[in-house]
Parts: C-alpha cells; sequence; structure tokens
C-alpha cells in the first residue's frame, strides 16, 4: 500500500505547471470543436477518427506492429478525406463566426415560451392600438360567468393571437381565453362592472373589472385608445409599461417560476462534453508522456551561466554530469543529448573556492522527459581573484554639530570585475566609496562601508571589498555668533564717496571646532569691486568661508546683502545724488 502511494505522490510531485497548462489548453480546443461542429457530419467523421487513434495506442501497446501501422495510415487517410469531402462545410462553420463566437461563444437555441409569444403578442397590438381583451382562467371554473364562447383549441403563436383580434374579424369584440399554450375561446363576452371606473376606462376595463370582481383569473387589456397595456387580478388594476413586467405577472398567475428546462439540460450537456473532452485529453497526455517508462543516461557537458567576464575559473572538479532520464519509450527514442542542458549559476561565485550543488531546476529537458538520477551532484571550482583598486573613503552624511577628528583606513581597496576591454582602463578617480556617518555618535564609531555606498563606472561590478567596515573618531561642534563685514576691494571714482553701507543679517551663527574657532572674530563676505559703482544699490554676495575649517548653522544661509550709499561731490563737498 505504502509503494502504491508512494507512487502516486511521486507522479503528482513530477507534474509540472506547464503539463497543466498544456491539458487545459488542447481540452479547450477540443471543446470549442465539439461546440463548432456538433450536429455536423464532420463531427461524426472526427468521433470516428478518435476512436480509430486508440485503436492504433492499444495495437501498439499490444506490440502488434503491423495493426498498428495499418490503423495509423487508415487515420491519416480519413482525416485528408475529412478536409477534402467536408470543406464546404467546415469552411460554413468558420465563416459564419467571428473570431470571439469561435474561441468563446456558445450556440442558444431561440425557441421562444407561450408567455414570452403572448407577452410579445400582447405589445405589438399595443403599439398599433388595436384593442385586445385576454383572459387567462386560474382555478375558477369560468363556464357559468362567460358566454357566447366560440371553441377554438388553437396553438398560442402571434399571428394567431394578431388575427383574432384584428378589426375585421367578426370576434375581436369579444375576449380570448388562452390556457397553458392553446387559445380556448374566442369571443367570449365578460360580466361588466357595476362599479364606478374612472372615465378613461372603455367597456373591454368595465368588463376586465367585472369578471375579477367574481374569480381569480387574469385579464390583460389593451386600450384601443391611448395604446396602454393593463392587467387586472383580484382588486387591483395594474398598468403595464414592458414585456417584462407582463411576463412576470403571467408566471406569477400561473405559480411557476422563470426556470427553462431547456437551458438546464444544455447547460448540463455542455458541462458533460467540456469534463470528457478534459478526460480524453489528460488520458492521451499520460498515455504519450507516461506509458511505456524508459531509462536512458546521457552524458552532458556544463553550461557556467551569468559568469563574470573578468572572473577565470582555474580549475573545476568535472566538466560534464550523467544524467538519467525515464519518459515514454516514444519521447525517450526521440532524445538528443543537444536538447539536454546542465546549466550552474555563477552569479554568486566568490573570489577562492566554490562549491556548486547541482539540482533539478538546473537542468533543462524536452517536454514529457523526466530526470530520475544525476552523477555526480556537486561541482567544486577554484575562481582567481579580479582586478584590485585603492580608493579614497569619503564620509557622508555626518551631523553638523560633529567633526571627524580620525578614521581607521582612510582608503579602501576594491576588487572589480567587468569586461577586459573596459576592466583594464578603468582609474581609482573613477569609483567612489562613502561611508555613511547618519548615526554617528561623539566618540569611536564602527562603520560599515556598505555596497549601495560605492558608485562604479557602467558595465564594471563589486566582487569583494577590503575593509568593509572602519572605525571612525568623531568629536563635537562649538557654535558662535560672528558678525559679518563687507570685503572691499579696488578704488571708487573720486567724483563719489560710500558714505552708508548696511549688512543683513548683520551677524551669522556658524560651527566649529573649539581651537579653530577662538582665531575667528568676523565673517567677511566676498570681494566687491568699487571700481564700477556710481549709485547706491543693494547686492547679493556669498560668505568667505570656503577653506576654513567652519561651518555655517543650519538656519543661516552662506549668502548676505549689501546695502550700500552712494554721495556726489560737489564743490569739493560731499551731497546726495
Amino acid at each position: 500500500m505504502s509503494a502504491a502511494l508512494n507512487h502516486i505522490l511521486f507522479f503528482l510531485l513530477t507534474i509540472r505547471w506547464q503539463d497543466i497548462a498544456d491539458i487545459a489548453l488542447n481540452s479547450f480546443i477540443l471543446f470549442r470543436l465539439y461546440i463548432l461542429f456538433k450536429g455536423t457530419k464532420v463531427f461524426r467523421m472526427l468521433i470516428g477518427i478518435v476512436l480509430l487513434w486508440f485503436c492504433q495506442e492499444i495495437a501498439f501497446s499490444l506490440r502488434f506492429i503491423v495493426t498498428s501501422l495499418v490503423i495509423q495510415g487508415i487515420t491519416a487517410v480519413s482525416a485528408l478525406i475529412i478536409i477534402v469531402v467536408f470543406s464546404n462545410e467546415i469552411r460554413s462553420v468558420f465563416q459564419a463566426k467571428n473570431l470571439k463566437a469561435i474561441l468563446w461563444e456558445f450556440p442558444r437555441k431561440t425557441i421562444q415560451t407561450p408567455v414570452e409569444i403572448i407577452a410579445d403578442s400582447i405589445f405589438e397590438m399595443a403599439r398599433k392600438y388595436c384593442g385586445a381583451l385576454i383572459v387567462f382562467p386560474g382555478k375558477d371554473d369560468l363556464k357559468e360567468i362567460i358566454q357566447n364562447g366560440l371553441p377554438w383549441d388553437g396553438l398560442v403563436s402571434k399571428e394567431m393571437i394578431m388575427s383574432i383580434f384584428w378589426y375585421g374579424n367578426p370576434v375581436h369584440d369579444g375576449a380570448a381565453v388562452i390556457q397553458g399554450d392553446r387559445v380556448t375561446e374566442v369571443g367570449v363576452i365578460l360580466p361588466l362592472s357595476k362599479r364606478n371606473l374612472p372615465a378613461s376606462y372603455g367597456t373591454r376595463h368595465r368588463a376586465a373589472k367585472g369578471l375579477i370582481e367574481v374569480s381569480d383569473a387574469l385579464v390583460v387589456v389593451v386600450s384601443e385608445e391611448r395604446g396602454s397595456v393593463l392587467a387586472a387580478k383580484g382588486n387591483r388594476l395594474n398598468v403595464l409599461y414592458d414585456k417584462e413586467e407582463l411576463e412576470k405577472e403571467l408566471l406569477e398567475h400561473a405559480g411557476v417560476q422563470v426556470r427553462q428546462q431547456g437551458d438546464r439540460k444544455e447547460k448540463l450537456s455542455l458541462c458533460t462534453a467540456g469534463l470528457i473532452c478534459m478526460l480524453c485529453v489528460t488520458g492521451i497526455w499520460f498515455g504519450i508522456t507516461r506509458g511505456l517508462n524508459t531509462l536512458i543516461a546521457l552524458e552532458v557537458p556544463i553550461e557556467y551561466m551569468n559568469r563574470d567576464s573578468a572572473v577565470k575559473i582555474v580549475s573545476a572538479t568535472i566538466n560534464t554530469v550523467r544524467v538519467h532520464l525515464s519518459g515514454s519509450d516514444i519521447l525517450i527514442k526521440s532524445v538528443r543529448p543537444e536538447q539536454v542542458r546542465v546549466k550552474i549559476d555563477l552569479s554568486k561565485a566568490v573570489i577562492g573556492h566554490n562549491s556548486f550543488p547541482i539540482k533539478k531546476e538546473d537542468i533543462t529537458l524536452p517536454p514529457g522527459i523526466f530526470l530520475t538520477k544525476i552523477e555526480p551532484d556537486v561541482v567544486e571550482m577554484k575562481i582567481e581573484s579580479p582586478v584590485k583598486l585603492e580608493v579614497p573613503i569619503t564620509c557622508i552624511n555626518l551631523d553638523p554639530a560633529l567633526e571627524m577628528i580620525n578614521t581607521s583606513a582612510a582608503m579602501a581597496y576594491l576588487h572589480l570585475s567587468g569586461p577586459d576591454d573596459l576592466i583594464k582602463s578603468v582609474r581609482p578617480e573613477e569609483c567612489q566609496v562613502k561611508a555613511d556617518l547618519s548615526k554617528a555618535v561623539e566618540g569611536i564609531n564602527t562603520v560599515p562601508v556598505m555596497k549601495e555606498n560605492i558608485v562604479l563606472p557602467p558595465a564594471i561590478t563589486l566582487k569583494k571589498l577590503e575593509p568593509d567596515t572602519i572605525e571612525i573618531k568623531v568629536g563635537r561642534l562649538i557654535s558662535k555668533e560672528l558678525p559679518i563685514q563687507a570685503d572691499w576691494t579696488g578704488k571708487l571714482d573720486e567724483r563719489f564717496i560710500l558714505t552708508e553701507v548696511r549688512i543683513s543679517p548683520e551677524k551669522i551663527l556658524v560651527k566649529g571646532n573649539p581651537r579653530i574657532l577662538e582665531n575667528f572674530s568676523t565673517i567677511y563676505t566676498e570681494k566687491i569691486p568699487l571700481d564700477n559703482i556710481e549709485k547706491s544699490g543693494n547686492l547679493t554676495v556669498k560668505l568667505e568661508i570656503n577653506g576654513s575649517k567652519i561651518k555655517i548653522a543650519p538656519d543661516f544661509q552662506d549668502k548676505a546683502e549689501v546695502r550700500y550709499v552712494i554721495r556726489e561731490r560737489i564743490g569739493g563737498i560731499a551731497g546726495y545724488e
């Protein structure tokens, strides 16, 4: 029992998603062929070909070689005969439909029920202003209530109903009685109601009201003057506005729910056909892929995928593997060694010794062929070191209140790889190594050098980084408020005199090392030339802090606005412009 369960489990585990998709696709194609050709002569011939194919498979499994070949030939000839003889019928099936109809739609029979015919007829008469009075008996006997009816006993049809109430017909003024799907009486006289009714109601409405007062019948009235439809039953008179409302009234009166037995049978038939198609395709798939399992062994070379061009394999324990395969006798005999591929992914290979297990996912096989064993299942190899560059480490994102004092490593060694023509030309200045100090605190910090913070030229990849962590000593900065002074250069024209200078802001907050800040008493602006100034004005200039080891506090800018006033000398005395 356990052996059988193990066999079943092995079978289920070896089923691929491609197999399921293959079965589903071919089942759908077979089902669509059934839908399109059902009821045609081509369909019967196709059934015959399928039976011949099954007979051929049975003969092949029993090793009846001649019989199998004969049936196979007959099957091929039969398929050709169908295409030639029934080409017109095949063409008509596909020409009469669009692509959506071929791939998805289901044929529907347009069979009208009596309720649909009656509703359609009544609203057709309403559109033509043809008066009508139709009685649908309930459980009460109407023989003693209605009078002068003529026996009819005709099958309900639109033409019959329209002709009964045609104005030239002698019985068009009377009522017609419909029971089930037959018109039983015509020209019937109904009792008139003696109750007060709206003035717009005519004799037909009064007759309908009179009948429902003494029976449980349903009466439908078509007004000749207004073209309206009214349903009367019990104590209610309802105006109906479309066929659906009338169909609902008729079905409720008959005590029937809206069900179509034919549709249910058709759906059941289609579901059964779909299930049979799926079982047939599954059986064919199983017979081709799993029947008469045969074992073979092939020697297959190993292919290395995603190998860095700058990485060299110094040595490998094996270059080929022996794969043991199984499958049906038909498929296994057609397998060629070049159809089987063993691929090993070297994208995660490291410098030095590497060990790669060979898994089933690394082996590509033809459809319907299955792997049973791999010998050996591990590849050992040695990879030599790629190009090595020395690049300075740049510290980034340090808190403005902190200052880096020293580091354990100012340089990093990058082991790079890439195309031969590019890797040989890579220079250290083309690479960047950044250490993120956003989490650094005062004191000694151990900072990892992340691969995301390493910038390399295009097509060049990092294989190894040394060191991957550095120790950095960080000190805290102090703040100091310093006045801003304009740094004028050049000489003002003798005709003018600089009388007033205002700088905004007057002071600025800076941060830096305490030992450095004690030597600063003023922050100067960049050089402001006086040579071309001839009138008062405003200037926005940068502060001269480049090259110094101080930083501007976050709430301040590295610019200042200088407002200056120029006066003209008049007669040796300075005056305003």
